[in-house]
């Protein structure tokens, strides 16, 4: 390796600008003759209209701090060596054109650029090389990062302000590293991240200002790490969350302020732990056709407008047990699960949606298994469960009912069956007995009672036959009243 390779040199800022106002050809062949050459362009002001880095190629580092622009295109422009830095620059006049360039093997940053004139456009730019920060910069205008590949690292956008325009990040590609707008505010006309991809790392939003007009995050994907928007504070118009995917890791929305307009989840996907404690949503709230993997933490939050749960469905992890020891059984993972349970009915008593507040009843009463329910009283929890399914079943209890009268029949008809010479005759009036003994209050179980029972007992009746009636009786009772449960629920109004 040649020490022009080991020890790159900077060309002269005077010879760099002679050379660049030779054009786009002339400078292109030099990059190619002087790999790894760098330039630096610091405190320079391109006002003259004479330069344009349209095409060019910077075969080396690249600085321009705190350089100014007066409408200089860096249009497909390639970074191919190492930093590439923007620090305080300042676009004052005109457009700061980045579309399609390539930044390369260096770290990127716009720390505390300024973009003042007509908008900041990185349509389809590459940032392939190390972390990118456009920590602390201000976007004056439109800032357009459609399709942006973050590929290289790290992309910070903490502390950055958005204003006037609108921040474009459709189908943006977050593919590096983790995506950071930590108190960035976007005070434009709208914030859209709609399609855009978080495959690598945490995306955080914590303490960020989503003020301007509507924010959307429709169909994006957030599946490399954590999605957290804590603290965020949506207050220019509805923040919509359509189809969103939060399949990598946990979605954090802890003490978020919805107050612009409505908060839309229409059909989002959340694969892990989700949280929206103490968030306070003071527009109307869509989460119709969400779906959670794990159940969602809606403790402390509040809400001040209709919320729409229609075909909402929670899930939850649990763990294997056993009952007394002996029987297997599961628990919930943990015993949270409960009390964020007994929220989400809360949330569906108020959103009277009778069919979610049904479902969240019923996994409530799972979820307290081994944890507020234990040792006997979880017996009538599983049974309630089973013959019921915790009063939405109809079917069940009406067959419980149906089982009741056959067993009982068949167990009444087979005391008698020595003294005849047919069994038909005793397990019919067994039958009969039953069931004159499962519906005590028709017209006719009085007479069919004393006649089965004297045809099968006479005067003389076991205290185990008695034993048994009332038995069947309780059992009656119970199968009855959740029958008239599940009719209730049904068809509740």
């Amino acid at each position: 390796m040649t020490e022009k390779e080991d020890n790159p040199k900077t060309l002269p800022k005077a010879e760099a600008l002679a050379l660049a106002r030779q054009g786009k050809d002339v400078w292109n062949k030099w990059a190619d003759e002087n790999p790894g050459m760098a330039v630096d362009f610091s405190y320079h002001e391109f006002k003259d209209g004479r330069v344009s880095f349209s095409r060019f190629i910077f075969p080396g580092a690249a600085v321009f701090l705190s350089a100014i622009f007066d409408d200089v295109s860096f249009h497909n422009a390639e970074f191919r060596g190492g930093p590439v830095d923007f620090s305080r620059a300042n676009f004052r006049t005109g457009t700061a054109d980045f579309n399609g360039v390539k930044f390369g093997s260096g770290h990127t940053y716009f720390i505390g650029t300024e973009f003042r004139g007509g908008g900041a456009y990185f349509v389809g730019a590459v940032f392939g090389g190390g972390n990118c920060a456009f920590s602390g910069a201000k976007f004056i205008g439109d800032a357009f990062f459609m399709r942006a590949n973050f590929s290289g690292g790290k992309a910070s956008f903490l502390e950055a302000e958005f204003s006037v325009g609108s921040a474009i990040f459709v189908g943006a590609d977050f593919c590096g590293g983790s995506a950071d707008f930590d108190h960035a505010c976007f005070n434009g006309r709208s914030t859209d991240f709609s399609r855009a991809r978080f495959s690598m790392g945490n995306a955080y939003f914590r303490n960020t200002q989503f003020n301007g007009g509507n924010s959307y995050f429709t169909y994006a994907q957030f599946s490399g790490g954590n999605a957290i928007f804590s603290k965020a504070k949506f207050s220019g118009g509805d923040a919509e969350f359509k189809e969103v995917g939060f399949k990598g890791g946990a979605a954090i929305f802890d003490s978020v302020v919805f107050s612009g307009g409505h908060a839309f989840f229409p059909g989002a996907v959340f694969a892990n732990e989700t949280s929206f404690a103490g968030t306070v949503f003071e527009g109307p709230i869509n989460m119709e056709g969400s779906k959670f993997a794990h159940v969602p933490d809606f403790r402390r939050s509040k809400l001040s407008a209709h919320f729409t749960l229609h075909d909402m469905a929670v899930e939850y992890p649990t763990t294997p047990v056993k009952l007394f020891s002996i029987f297997p059984c599961r628990k919930a993972k943990t015993s949270a699960d409960a009390d964020r349970f007994r929220r989400l009915k809360e949330l569906a008593v108020q959103a009277r949606d009778h069919e979610r507040e049904q479902d969240f009843f019923a996994k409530e009463l799972m979820a307290k298994r081994f944890y507020e329910t234990k040792g006997f009283a979880l017996i009538p929890s599983y049974l309630y469960e089973w013959t019921s399914d915790f009063g939405r079943s109809l079917l069940r209890p009406v067959i419980c009912l149906i089982m009741t009268w056959l067993l009982f029949g068949f167990i009444y008809g087979m005391n008698n069956i020595e003294n005849v010479t047919s069994i038909y005759g005793p397990l019919w009036d067994g039958l009969k007995l039953s069931l004159a003994t499962l519906v005590p209050f028709a017209a006719i179980s009085r007479t069919a009672l004393t006649e089965a029972r004297g045809n099968l007992f006479g005067t003389d009746v076991s205290l185990w036959m008695d034993a048994a009636m009332v038995f069947e009786g309780a059992l009656a009772i119970a199968f009855i009243f959740l029958i008239g449960l599940a009719l209730r629920n049904r068809f509740r109004i």
